[in-house]
């Protein structure tokens, strides 16, 4: 599906709920009309994820792709239980696996939501890089206790008492901070560090830097600077501009042979590609 589809669907389905809880309070509290709003809000939620799980697949790193699918597939699941729990609502074994489905798809969606974003951001520092991978773990510890808390939560009550019920509260309080300060920390880490590159990139790429040329009109060989400049000879005007090669994540591709991006996996179009070619004996004419 078209991601601008989804955007106009999503917005769309956002409005209908807005109507319908406007609906909701001047009806005095009927309970179809909440029913409808419950629902509209729920289709709502869900095609934003599955917006988000698209944008990350498309966009993010490559190596994800097919995870970022398993998330939104997941959404549309936790979504449809939560839709059929309030339309059909049920009782007994069906109530139960609806309680149990919905909620486990919901918290394996969210997790691969979480672990797309720590991805996008191709940061290299080696600090951001460990941040990254702590928060990783932190995810798939979250999502175990809560598909626990979900499935069996007699036996996430054993592990705590086997941990303790006060030191266990104590760390997932830690942890609790540890993940959103982390989650915060990689992005503002990543802008900062792409502010520092650019700033010595546009150094490295500055107009003091001289190319050499051979004048197209008169032959003369010549060093001309980055940007507007004429041949010394017969005062031909040129405009020169320098441009690293760089995948769309940002990774610079200098000397990289490899056919996708070490980074984020993305095919490196030819027009980027490095290329060793023999030194030509003198200038082009």
């Amino acid at each position: 599906m078209k991601r601008s589809i989804l955007l106009k669907a999503m917005l769309a389905t956002y409005g209908l709920a807005a109507l319908a809880g406007v609906l909701f309070f001047l009806s005095a509290g009927v309970y179809l009309v909440l029913d409808l709003l419950l629902t509209l809000l729920t289709v709502a939620g869900v095609l934003t994820v599955v917006l988000l799980c698209r944008v990350l697949a498309i966009v993010g790193n490559q190596r994800f792709s097919r995870l970022m699918d398993l998330g939104w597939i997941a959404a549309i699941c936790s979504g449809a239980c939560a839709i059929t729990a309030i339309w059909v609502g049920g009782s007994g074994v069906m109530r139960e696996v609806l309680f149990e489905i919905g909620p486990s798809s919901l918290f394996l969606c969210l997790a691969i939501m979480h672990l797309g974003f720590l991805f996008y951001w191709p940061v290299r520092d080696t600090l951001f890089l460990t941040i990254r991978w702590v928060l990783l773990a932190i995810n798939l510890f979250f999502l175990s206790q809560l598909e626990l808390l979900v499935i069996n939560d007699d036996l996430l009550g054993d592990f705590a008492e086997f941990i303790g019920s006060d030191l266990y509260s104590r760390i997932i309080s830690a942890l609790v901070i540890i993940f959103c300060c982390g989650t915060v920390a990689i992005p503002l880490g990543y802008l900062i560090a792409r502010s520092r590159q650019h700033q010595v990139d546009q150094a490295g790429l500055s107009p003091r830097v001289t190319v050499p040329v051979s004048c197209p009109r008169c032959g003369f060989h010549c060093e001309l600077r980055v940007g507007h400049s004429t041949c010394p000879q017969c005062k031909l005007c040129f405009t020169l501009k320098l441009e690293e090669p760089r995948c769309r994540c940002g990774y610079l591709l200098y000397r990289v042979e490899a056919d996708d991006c070490p980074e984020c996996g993305r095919v490196i179009p030819d027009h980027v590609r490095w290329k060793t070619l023999d030194r030509s004996p003198e200038p082009s004419r």
